[in-house]
């Protein structure tokens, strides 16, 4: 009974103790504010080569602003509603906000949208303010810039009388989903976020062959202008880019391979012209090992698993996507590395997740290498659990050749 007794007591302390929290966790500590006076105006900066007609076009009022909490980097609450986002044509003059320490950030879109058309992005943030109890603070203007890149494609006269039809595609390397498609009247511009670019050029000569040229566009500032250039040349079969830089607008003129080899004298042609397989161009060999044959060794044991790449015409992608009942993609996702990730273009959330190191796995860079050494060693430390894993590599080169590998690991108990 005492037992009882002594229980019941325990039981009522803490749910009063759980009120108390509640009371407290519910009340709301900022009952002191100040105003903001928003008659501040938004100017917006535009490049030296930007039309007059363009910049008669834009127009402020739909802008967005809004006011962040400079300690949290979240949206701030107006006193009077849910939050602190104006349409700045129709913002009020006043507005209260609790006391605390805030910036603006105005922008003519909600978001910068990935790619679209004749969409440009401009944003400017305001230097970091602080209200004060019962008082008015003042704004000073709020100079907008653009922040995605413009891209204008054109086609020489040369390139539209050797192709019958031809388009350009321009994406984001980071996310070819976010593409656009450049006619052949390329009358639009279109705007992407300040990231690395692909084009790729699509045409069909007369007698069918299937023309395609890729070229990075890398360098990308926001505020750009991107104007490529696409044309044909008869002086070379190799892609090549040329790049003139004029104010900030940056011009490229895309050769893509000629529509006809030059015409040569029978008796030099060489008796075997015929060229190799694209992937002979491309090796992938086991350093000491057959990669095509399972390698076994027990768990915990750290094996030297040595890869040797070679490209002629030089690396641009090292996809590598890994295939385990262990290192399952739930597991690798909570060490921060997807299944299938590209060494060639590591993200900065990659580079976190393998470490200073990069667990031993490439040394440096990736691109632009004509041979490279790619070590799992330090991997096979991870498989912890006896089974069968498969790292399918594949090698891309800058001649979009390709070839695939498949290294598999079995370790046992």
């Amino acid at each position: 009974m005492k037992r009882f007794a002594r229980v019941f007591i325990f039981l009522i302390a803490l749910f009063s103790v759980l009120a108390c929290k509640k009371e407290h966790i519910e009340s709301d500590p900022r009952t002191e504010s100040g105003s903001l006076r928003l008659n501040m105006g938004l100017n917006v900066l535009l490049t030296q080569n930007t039309t007059p007609a363009s910049r008669a076009a834009i127009d402020t009022k739909d802008f967005i602003v809004t006011v962040y909490d400079n300690k949290t980097g979240t949206v701030a609450q107006d006193v009077n509603k849910a939050d602190a986002v104006y349409e700045y044509g129709n913002m009020p003059e006043i507005i209260a906000l609790y006391t605390g320490e805030y910036y603006i950030v105005a922008s003519s879109l909600r978001e910068m949208p990935a790619a679209a058309w004749e969409t440009p992005y401009y944003q400017g943030t305001s230097e970091i303010f602080t209200i004060k109890k019962a008082s008015v603070t003042q704004l000073a203007d709020i100079n907008c810039t653009q922040e995605n890149v413009k891209v204008t494609v054109s086609y020489t006269e040369k390139l539209q009388k050797e192709l019958t039809s031809y388009h350009a595609i321009i994406a984001l390397s980071s996310n070819e989903n976010a593409h656009l498609d450049f006619d052949k009247t390329a009358a639009l511009a279109g705007y992407f976020k300040p990231e690395k670019l692909i084009a790729v050029l699509n045409g069909e000569r007369y007698d069918g062959e299937i023309i395609r040229a890729r070229v990075d566009l890398d360098s990308i500032k926001p505020g750009q202008h991107q104007n490529l250039e696409f044309d044909v040349t008869y002086s070379s079969m190799q892609l090549t880019i040329h790049v003139n830089t004029d104010v900030d607008v940056i011009n490229k003129d895309i050769i893509v391979p000629p529509d006809d080899d030059p015409v040569e004298d029978p008796d030099t042609i060489p008796v075997d012209p015929t060229p190799g397989s694209p992937s002979e161009a491309i090796s992938i060999v086991g350093r000491g090992f057959d990669i095509d044959k399972a390698i076994e060794f027990a768990v915990g044991e750290t094996k030297d698993v040595v890869v040797d790449i070679n490209a002629a015409h030089q690396i641009y992608n090292l996809w590598v996507e890994i295939e385990s009942e262990f290192l399952t993609e739930e597991e690798l996702g909570a060490l921060g590395i997807p299944k299938k990730f590209n060494l060639g273009d590591l993200t900065p959330a990659l580079k976190a997740a393998f470490g200073a190191e990069g667990l031993g796995l490439i040394d440096g860079d990736v691109r632009g290498k004509t041979s490279l050494v790619f070590d799992i060693s330090k991997f096979t430390a991870l498989l912890l659990q006896a089974g069968t894993h498969k790292f399918i590599i594949t090698v891309d080169d800058y001649e979009n050749s390709s070839l695939t590998k498949t290294l598999t690991l079995v370790n046992h108990d």
